[in-house]
């Protein structure tokens, strides 16, 4: 393919490895196959009138054709939209009002919510492609014309990304078809997925973590393995035995799901070579335990966010020398350390974390203010950079350490501190697998999860008096059976600080 878009991963893939499996789901589809079904998507989308930046919107559970829809959609240059299927009507209808989307793809999970999205043409995404056949050198002929006729460039627009803003309402993250290639390459080089892997999808691809497993499997002309949320409960261990998984991409969340069975049942997962984590910090005691149960898996710990997708990644080999490290930047991207003032600071010091490289994003679909202030000019003025809103460290050897999100941090007595400060603290204590802190007000709460049916409250009290300052001891500790997850299986603050809040009603 003449064009750099997102498509020509999967054009590539098909011409070299045209019979092996791409993806595997509820149907399975080999690379021949998934361009076929591509081929037949982007003449309908065509037909219809579906162009350069028109929105393409997909509402549905986890599938397979999720996407194959968003190749066919990129290959006559519309942007594609991803939405999770347990989205509220009210978050639809704000999504639905940014965009103004020209198509909407639903299954049957998500149709009962089809009047709150509105477009011009509605489909099933189950049911849109018919299955007659054509020859794989017809059909990449016919593809490359139809992405010539779109006219589309590598700056275009290629995905809308929607995350929470710092007040919860949705904002949608635009990323071109070169932010897309160019992170795809980088994370690659330090990954080193092979053609030989199967790797596993139990996180939503509305989350970009996810999603981007398929441009990376791609890449290398491996097999996803695409599971619904659901498959991440009691199933996780025996889909990850018959699937034969080799690359286990998740958040801490999902690997304490999986720590869980594996400890329970005294079971290791051999197979397993490949486990990245992001979203939230590997504990190191996470990561030992990990190294028990998956004992020939190397595990790589990353930082990123939707923005640039991906800042920095810790190969195994980094891993003894640097611990509690997120890594190096990505090849050919800066990572700068920077004073509120703006001013570059020296290894050691704690300062934003902004990024500089071809994975930024343009910015915020339709919300200039917010835009302008997390994509600004590079601290010496030379271009635009991603002010990434995190706090870290770097070390003489240029290895990151995040310290804490800025929008939360907490003010306790006239000091400033970040959450994980207390949390690292609390998984420190044997037993305690899990912790996260919420403020509300001057009382600091602290929520655990543990598996020593002996612990108290008041003994990870006593215990945290030994590890931290006592302005940071929390004024509260309550022991669940697990944190809440957000739907992309981060720990949801907000379902704690309303659980919080509750307690402190009823007191």
């Amino acid at each position: 393919m003449t064009q750099r878009i997102i498509a020509s991963l999967l054009l590539q893939a098909a011409e070299n490895w045209p019979n092996r499996v791409y993806l595997d789901g509820e149907r399975s589809y080999t690379y021949t196959e998934a361009i076929i079904f591509v081929y037949k998507l982007a003449k309908k989308l065509e037909s219809l009138g579906i162009k350069r930046w028109d929105r393409v919107l997909i509402f549905a559970q986890n599938r397979v054709e999720i996407l194959l829809t968003l190749f066919a959609a990129n290959i006559v240059g519309a942007i594609v939209t991803i939405v999770h299927e347990a989205s509220t009507d009210n978050t639809l209808k704000k999504i639905c009002s940014d965009l103004e989307p020209k198509v909407v793809f639903l299954d049957n999970t998500t149709m009962p919510q089809s009047a709150s999205l509105t477009s011009d043409y509605k489909f099933d995404i189950a049911d849109i492609v018919d299955s007659d056949n054509d020859t794989i050198d017809n059909v990449l002929k016919y593809l490359d014309n139809i992405a010539l006729r779109s006219g589309t460039i590598d700056s275009d627009p290629a995905l809308i990304i929607y995350t929470s803003g710092s007040t919860g309402s949705p904002r949608g993250v635009v990323l071109t078809q070169d932010n897309i290639l160019f992170v795809v390459e980088k994370i690659q080089a330090r990954l080193s997925y092979s053609l030989n892997d199967s790797i596993s999808l139990f996180l939503p691809l509305s989350f970009d973590y996810g999603l981007y497993q398929a441009f990376l499997a791609a890449q290398v002309g491996a097999c996803l393995v695409v599971s619904k949320s659901d498959f991440a409960g009691p199933m996780l261990v025996s889909t990850l035995r018959q699937r034969s998984i080799s690359v286990l991409p998740g958040v801490p969340n999902l690997f304490e799901s999986l720590l869980r069975l594996l400890e329970r049942r005294k079971e290791i997962l051999p197979d397993i070579r490949i486990v990245t984590n992001t979203g939230a910090h590997l504990t190191q005691q996470q990561i030992l335990r990990l190294q028990n149960t998956l004992p020939n898996a190397l595990i790589y710990s990353m930082y990123g966010l939707t923005e640039c997708k991906r800042v920095s990644i810790l190969t195994p080999e980094e891993a003894e020398k640097h611990q509690g490290s997120v890594g190096r930047a990505l090849d050919n991207t800066d990572a700068l350390i920077v004073s509120d003032s703006g001013c570059i600071l020296p290894p050691g010091e704690i300062g934003e974390l902004v990024v500089c490289g071809r994975h930024v994003a343009l910015g915020y679909w339709k919300a200039p203010v917010e835009t302008e202030t997390r994509f600004r000019t590079h601290p010496l003025g030379i271009g635009r950079s991603l002010y990434t809103g995190d706090d870290f460290q770097m070390d003489q050897e240029g290895y990151l350490y995040f310290v804490g999100r800025r929008d939360e941090q907490i003010k306790r007595r006239g000091f400033r501190m970040h959450p994980l400060e207390i949390e690292t603290a609390s998984v420190a204590i044997d037993g305690v697998k899990s912790a996260a802190v919420v403020q509300l007000g001057d009382h600091l709460a602290l929520f655990v999860v543990t598996d020593e049916a002996n612990i108290t409250e008041n003994t990870i009290l006593s215990k945290l008096s030994n590890l931290l300052e006592s302005y940071k001891i929390p004024d509260s500790v309550e022991i669940l059976e697990k944190l809440p997850n957000t739907s992309n299986g981060k720990v949801d603050r907000r379902a704690l600080e309303h659980r919080a809040s509750n307690k402190l009603i009823c007191l």
